[in-house]
């Protein structure tokens, strides 16, 4: 698998702390499926000796077929519309970041990296304060803490600029 490099939790760790206490049951009446084929989601699949402890989900499906057609093409083009999908299902943005292939490249991700960190860090933040603290105004201190983010958002754009300038 092409992603075993990238320091990810796995996925039977990722739907066990996403997944309540009791929600199984819901979460498989909502799939038809039965409950305890959910939670064996959220263990780590054994298929070895004469009981299997967990299978193999959704997501792992999931990750397999990113990793077959990452290997198939080599290229990450047709995985990279999976991901698209995903994000305008959820309204989100996706962000392909390369692997860096130089000490250069390394040092331009990490400025693109905390440029994308920092802006949405202001942008979520502005964001709960408009549409969910006090929906279609800003309090005192949300106008305060959102303009703070976003000066500490246009200084990482500013270092970003800085080293595009001496690059």
């Amino acid at each position: 698998m092409i992603f075993q490099d990238l320091n990810l939790a796995r996925p039977w760790e990722v739907l066990g702390a996403l997944l309540k206490w009791g929600e199984a049951k819901r979460l498989a009446h909502f799939l038809n499926l039965t409950p305890q084929a959910v939670k064996n989601w959220t263990r780590r699949p054994n298929v070895e000796g004469p009981t299997q402890t967990g299978r193999k989900s959704f997501l792992q499906y999931f990750i397999d077929t990113i990793s077959y057609l990452y290997e198939e093409d080599d290229s990450p083009d047709r995985a990279h519309q999976l991901g698209d999908y995903i994000c305008a299902y959820m309204d989100s943005v996706r962000v392909s970041i390369p692997a860096p292939d130089s000490e250069p490249s390394l040092e331009a991700l990490k400025n693109i990296n905390n440029v994308l960190k920092e802006s949405i860090e202001a942008v979520e933040v502005t964001r709960v304060a408009w549409f969910e603290k006090s929906p279609g105004h800003f309090d005192k201190k949300e106008k305060v803490d959102a303009i703070r983010e976003h000066l500490e958002a246009m200084q990482a754009h500013a270092q970003m600029i800085k080293w595009i300038e001496g690059a």
